[in-house]
């Protein structure tokens, strides 16, 4: 028995020390660098942008595409730090760290309440990430592209791309809605980007990341906020209420572009999703429909 109890104790001091640490936002990120030390790099995110010192990108030397798939998405919301969704939403094309035309393929997005980055001191009410993953092996520096929306609380409704969510908050309950022309009608729309390189804002905060956050304010109702805000800032067992936004982070000498970019370079598709089989062709027609976007 007393061998029994030892090995019990040894296998649960194992489990605990091989497990992934745990995280809260219980001080907005401020302590996460302990258990995470990427956490403490020199090129994080969120940050604060200052217009004043945004740097316009030279012509050319960032091109930037992206295909929005209008079918319909699964959100899940769960317990824990975010809403999760699954099914692919959007492709984007742009250059690597090296350079060379690349293909970024979505893995999901999430939403973020209050909102993370800010524009001349100013925080958003709600923050939606959409990350993508560059398709192939690379040995660019950021394996990421992360496009950012930013919303302020509106006195009407909010914008149509979250407008149509159906939204149930019971834990595991997922919703299903149509991403239309009409919910993506203000993204296709979207032509100003800021652009920088930094991390993803939670842990463990890999500094793998491009961010092109879209340089202009969404709506969000009153009541679609407090969706959000009951499952992070306004409930006291998620981080006792204070939402779950990491502090922004200090630019270290970094640069931050503003790009603008061809109404064209912004387009919807129905693109079924992917199977095994199919994926290599899908990938294809997509690399060339974004290189095709790249020189127009």
């Amino acid at each position: 028995m007393f061998k029994l109890s030892c090995l019990a104790l040894l296998l649960q001091a194992y489990f605990m020390a091989t497990a992934s640490p745990e995280f809260s936002y219980f001080s907005n990120g401020a302590d996460w660098n302990t258990a995470f030390p990427d956490c403490g790099g020199s090129s994080q995110s969120p940050i604060n942008i200052t217009r004043a010192n945004v740097q316009a990108a030279a012509t050319g030397s960032r091109p930037f595409s992206m295909i929005l798939n209008s079918n319909t998405t699964t959100i899940t919301y769960t317990v824990g730090h975010n809403v999760n969704t699954a099914g692919t939403f959007s492709y984007v094309n742009t250059l690597d760290s090296n350079g060379v035309p690349s293909l970024f393929i979505d893995t999901g997005f999430h939403v973020h309440a209050p909102g993370e980055h800010q524009i001349d001191g100013v925080l958003g009410d709600a923050e939606i990430h959409f990350v993508h993953q560059i398709n192939g092996t690379s040995t660019s520096t950021y394996q990421y592209v992360v496009v950012g929306l930013i919303f302020k609380k509106s006195a009407g409704v909010s914008d149509p791309l979250i407008a149509g969510w159906n939204v149930n908050t019971a834990a595991g309950a997922t919703n299903q809605f149509n991403m239309n022309s009409v919910a993506l009608s203000n993204i296709l729309a979207s032509q100003n980007f800021f652009t920088y390189t930094g991390s993803f804002t939670a842990p463990p905060c890999t500094q793998s990341v491009r961010f092109f956050l879209i340089d202009k304010l969404f709506d969000i109702s009153a009541a679609q906020l407090t969706t959000f805000q009951n499952l992070f800032a306004n409930n006291n067992a998620f981080a006792g209420g204070k939402g779950n936004n990491r502090l922004t982070q200090a630019l270290n000498g970094r640069i931050v572009n503003s790009i603008t970019v061809p109404a064209a370079n912004i387009t919807s598709a129905i693109i079924p999703q992917a199977t095994t089989a199919s994926v290599f062709i899908l990938r294809g027609i997509l690399a060339f429909f974004g290189a095709f976007l790249f020189f127009k």
